[in-house]
């Protein structure tokens, strides 16, 4: 099964996740194209450090228009404004998968979509070839207390 995982966001704590990523996540995929879309920051050169990517793009935030979004700070630190970033990277970092997809001829039968400051303590499950991700979105659970 060919697997693209898509990773966006920053990597100031890549040195302590990318082992865990790689033993619990990247290796049991199997064959996978790793793309990242990245912030520029001064951290960001642990993307090339740390991983192997398909493809990677490093890029400053941008400055977002954010007038259309009703009820925010848009100035607050990890609000609106970063959650819309969060998204804006995670839409680049997926035409990147899909150009690359025309470019080469392929066809993924499953995107993965993953944070560079997750660390993944246990493998992913046996069954995981199983799920139905033609009719369902998985979710980690490291919010619940």
């Amino acid at each position: 099964m060919k697997t693209a995982v898509c990773f966006t966001g920053q990597c100031r704590s890549l040195e302590y996740t990318h082992e865990s990523i790689k033993n619990n996540l990247l290796d049991l995929l199997g064959d996978c194209d790793i793309f990242m879309y990245i912030s520029e920051n001064d951290s960001s050169y642990k993307a090339e450090k740390y991983m192997t990517a398909t493809q990677l793009v490093i890029k400053p935030d941008p400055i977002l228009d954010l007038n259309n979004i009703n009820h925010m700070q848009a100035d607050c630190r990890g609000g609106i404004n970063g959650y819309m970033q969060m998204l804006y990277a995670m839409k680049k970092c997926n035409e990147m998968r899909i150009n690359y997809e025309k470019n080469n001829n392929i066809k993924y039968d499953r995107v993965v979509r993953s944070r560079l400051d997750v660390r993944y303590f246990d493998k992913l499950p046996a069954d995981f070839d199983e799920y139905d991700i033609n009719n369902y979105v998985y979710t980690p659970d490291f919010h619940c207390s």
